[in-house]
């Protein structure tokens, strides 16, 4: 069969066969492009709404941990510092660090909407109201020991 056999018997020639043939598979490429252009805007949307929700609970908690580390580092000071000039400002810092956590947590309350993260958070609470109870107990008895060798003399 030539191509002339091909139109007589009602078919279409090769060209226009192969121009069809094309045709679709560029349609079906558009209509394929469309669903993925959609499907990447929904995807767009998701993140964005993911994000806002987890990027300022992750920077709150990020921020707490280097609260709960400058304290740490206070209370180091506090115990080996020599001058007792140098209390009071190991003192004063821990004082502001501790007011920042109280405030990064009222944030992140605000911001668990879940029952794990609320549990998490309740977790966390109980950790820092120990970590606070042992600093206040720290503190309270490295002031006592400054004070014991001034009484002696």
């Amino acid at each position: 069969m030539n191509n002339s056999s091909l139109k007589s018997s009602g078919g279409i020639g090769v060209k226009a066969a192969l121009a069809l043939g094309f045709g679709v598979i560029g349609l079906l490429l558009v209509v394929a492009l469309f669903i993925a252009y959609r499907a990447g805007g929904d995807v767009d949307d998701s993140l964005r709404t993911i994000a806002a929700r987890t990027i300022p609970k992750l920077t709150d908690a990020y921020e707490t941990s280097l609260e709960v580390g400058t304290i740490a580092r206070s209370l180091r000071d506090a115990v080996l510092v020599e001058d007792q000039e140098d209390l009071p400002v190991e003192l004063e810092r821990m004082k502001v660090s501790q007011g920042r956590i109280d405030a990064l947590m009222r944030d992140l309350e605000a911001l668990a909407a879940t029952p794990q993260e609320q549990a998490l958070l309740s977790g966390v609470k109980q950790s820092e109201q120990a970590f606070r109870a042992d600093r206040e107990s720290s503190s309270t008895s490295s002031k006592a020991a400054r004070v014991a060798p001034r009484a002696a003399c």
